[in-house]
């Protein structure tokens, strides 16, 4: 074992409550050694005081009472710390293993790392020691195997190719539309709203999106040729002023509030006709919407949420009455959804949810997240046209992806889309692979929890 230089011991404070098990954590930890990365670290325990102290250590004794208030004064100072969770081996074999004693629920909860050690067998003292030195000293980013590389390049040369594939098959623009329509007034709207053709076409409509229910659930209403009036939160509004500078044709809108007043696009929903569509059409509308995706997922942004507030609307992990959030960071974010897997993992039925393990997979950008074929209009000049942008906001890539597969693959419209729509899924908002689609459908499973 190479010797342990002055410049790579560690100092530690450990506070906790009497009787957590600090003192014992103290002589577990003074004079050990841990090897990471080619070096090696020594660690000494010295006093809260010490002021050439880099690492703290709070102990919380699992059986008592959580140290919010010696987290709360851990917050207030510069250095890194975490939680050891003591006394495990008191607990009982239910709590011991719930997940409300996971470092996951702890990062959710508290927003700090955890570990749980035994102080009698020695369990866990070397992931807290992991845990330390990786805090003060980050692991350098692993270098690439020469087939790494080669599948890396692989995947980038087949997606430039899909795009440039796509872009010579995408489908027209629409001409854009110069005269604004008549705005009624609140009393000339509220007339509208409740005139009989108004009412014949919310019948029509729930027959052709094949939904059994009153008028009153109809969201949206034809109330003029050219002027649909839809029940919307600021959220959609801002979504689509948002996407607008980019190439994916929304309709205009004229009024935001108590109703949306905005264009009627006269088309057909690609629920309605994708069946009857050529082979070659099909495959030109699906070029198109993976164009989309792409501008879409081009927009970043350091907040998950919607862009007016940061709230999460439940759909987006598929229960309508619920929201979540705001949250400050695509950090937290993570946290709450690896919280969510746990929590949502049946054993035996699903395989144990492995996160996305890489950066960039949570990096956060903008989701329709609703793709399903009745948010999407083929106009009758033959262009593509989104719709219904009340849940779209900034989440990782795959939400796109996972958002099309539930909605179309196992929701309520899976059993009357065809298969040759759900096999475009991929190919316009990306794949997953089983592992990511294992953790999601956990999280999706909890969520309603939260």
């Amino acid at each position: 074992m190479a010797k342990t230089t002055t410049d790579q011991i560690i100092r530690l404070t450990i506070q906790g409550y009497q009787g957590s098990g600090k003192t014992a954590l103290a002589s577990q930890l003074q004079g050990r050694s841990y090897r990471y990365h080619e070096s090696e670290y020594g660690f000494s325990v010295v006093n809260e005081t010490d002021y050439h102290a880099q690492f703290s250590i709070l102990v919380y004794a699992l059986n008592g009472t959580f140290p919010q208030d010696l987290l709360q004064e851990a917050r207030s100072r510069p250095l890194p710390f975490c939680i050891a969770g003591t006394k495990i081996d008191l607990l009982s074999e239910e709590n011991r293993n719930s997940y409300m004693k996971s470092p996951q629920a702890f990062a959710w909860s508290w927003d700090v790392n955890y570990v749980a050690v035994d102080n009698t067998t020695g369990h866990g003292i070397e992931d807290l020691m992991r845990s330390i030195v990786s805090a003060l000293h980050p692991p350098p980013l692993p270098a690439l195997t020469i087939c790494q590389r080669l599948v890396i390049y692989t995947d980038e040369a087949l997606c430039w190719a899909l795009d440039c594939l796509a872009k010579c098959f995408k489908l027209p623009q629409p001409r854009s539309i110069k005269n604004s329509p008549f705005l009624p007034t609140k009393d000339e709207l509220d007339r509208l709203l409740n005139s009989p053709a108004v009412k014949d076409w919310d019948r029509e409509f729930l027959q052709r999106v094949n939904v059994q229910a009153s008028l009153n659930e109809v969201s949206c209403h034809l109330i003029t040729p050219s002027l649909i009036a839809k029940v919307a939160g600021p959220s959609e509004y801002d979504s689509m002023e948002y996407v607008r500078h980019t190439s994916i044709p929304v309709p205009r809108v004229y009024q935001d509030s108590p109703w949306m007043l905005m264009d009627y696009v006269d088309g057909r929903m690609l629920y309605e006709c994708w069946s009857e569509l050529s082979m070659f059409m099909q495959f030109r509308v699906a070029c198109t919407l993976r164009l989309y995706v792409k501008q879409l997922q081009s927009l970043k942004a350091e907040r998950p949420g919607n862009i007016a507030d940061g709230v999460i609307p439940g759909i987006v992990f598929g229960h309508d009455y619920k929201e979540y959030g705001p949250l400050k960071s695509a950090r937290r974010f993570r946290q709450m959804c690896e919280f969510a897997s746990i929590v949502g993992h049946r054993p035996g039925l699903v395989p144990s949810p492995c996160p996305p393990s890489t950066d960039d997979k949570w990096t956060l950008v903008f989701n329709h997240t609703d793709l399903n074929a009745t948010n999407i209009i083929l106009d009758k000049e033959g262009s593509l046209w989104l719709i219904d942008w009340g849940s779209a906001g900034f989440y990782p890539a795959s939400f796109e992806s996972i958002g099309m597969w539930y909605v179309d693959g196992n929701g309520e419209k899976g059993d009357r889309m065809p298969r040759s729509w759900s096999r475009y899924r991929g190919f316009i908002a990306g794949r997953m692979d089983g592992s990511e689609l294992s953790f999601w459908t956990c999280v999706r499973s909890a969520m309603h929890r939260f």
